[in-house]
């Protein structure tokens, strides 16, 4: 009985899993042939190639983006960690950082929780300073993400 509902199972997960595919690749050819392209039409192509663990194409269409948001950095930085991927994730977080932007308090969970994966206290506790000198030190999620490190 349980190997049959499994199986039930695991045929629903695979249907929505490849209906959601359908349409992302929908999606996808909609966004290749309209004429402006917004950077959250950007970054929702870069979310969903990481959803379905196509991290090249998503790397790809992200050095391609031609203004990038936090939003958009955030969208590579938790994806990297999603997929397993926690090294690419901290060095692209050091990028950002080192390329003028300001982390937000979700780049900054989605860094710790990349430095907790990765064992990387080192950088762990430099972005805690860095949290401690900003307003987001008192941020409830930025807060309970340090408990990860």
């Amino acid at each position: 009985m349980t190997s049959a509902s499994g199986c039930c199972c695991q045929h629903m997960v695979n249907k929505k899993m490849t209906r959601d595919l359908s349409l992302f690749c929908s999606g996808l050819e909609l966004f290749q042939i309209a004429p402006g392209k917004t950077v959250i039409a950007w970054t929702a192509v870069v979310t969903r190639f990481m959803k379905f663990g196509k991290i090249e194409s998503a790397k790809i269409f992200f050095e391609k983006l031609p203004s990038k948001s936090s939003v958009t950095w955030n969208a590579m930085i938790s994806g990297y960690i999603e997929n397993n991927q926690s090294e690419e994730g901290l060095k692209l977080f050091k990028t950002m950082f080192e390329g003028g932007f300001w982390p937000n308090a979700s780049t900054l969970c989605n860094a710790l929780l990349g430095c907790s994966n990765f064992f990387d206290l080192k950088l762990g506790k430099q972005i805690h300073q860095l949290m401690f000198k900003s307003p987001l030190y008192f941020n409830i999620t930025t807060g309970t993400s340090i408990l990860s490190m």
